[in-house]
């Protein structure tokens, strides 16, 4: 479950989740949710994505920072995760994905420049299974 909130001149994404996994979708989904609707995304596609970095936070900021990318370069939605696993300092994952058609796909705002290290909250608390994210995003 992810919600939006606001911060000066950005926008936040705050996730609350059971899992890793559903930490890392509904921050994904939290991204693009700030300028596409995404009722009307399915898989057409699934592609394969690495990411690492030197501890979770850097792996969550990388992560939302390639689906900016893939979405600014090749159009590309993200709609799920078909595997996922984070092991050490890598997440290696294979991701359905659609492609942005402006007959399909409604825009809300404007793109997001950069997920940012501003504020950033991670928190795990595996006795209860709770996963939190807070992150600012550029605008």
């Amino acid at each position: 479950m992810f919600r939006l909130i606001e911060h000066t001149g950005d926008i936040g994404i705050e996730v609350k989740a059971s899992s890793m996994e559903e930490m890392f979708s509904d921050t994904i989904k939290g991204l693009y949710s700030i300028f596409l609707d995404l009722s009307n995304v399915e898989c057409k596609r699934i592609i394969k994505i690495t990411i690492r970095g030197n501890d979770l936070e850097e792996i969550l900021i990388e992560t939302l920072n390639e689906f900016i990318y893939l979405f600014d370069v090749k159009k590309a939605i993200f709609v799920k995760f078909r595997k996922f696993k984070i092991k050490e300092n890598l997440l290696e994952a294979s991701v359905c994905v659609d492609y942005f058609n402006k007959r399909k796909h409604k825009v809300l705002g404007a793109g997001v420049k950069a997920a940012t290290y501003h504020d950033l909250k991670l928190k795990i608390d595996k006795k209860t299974n709770t996963y939190y994210a807070r992150i600012i995003v550029d605008v």
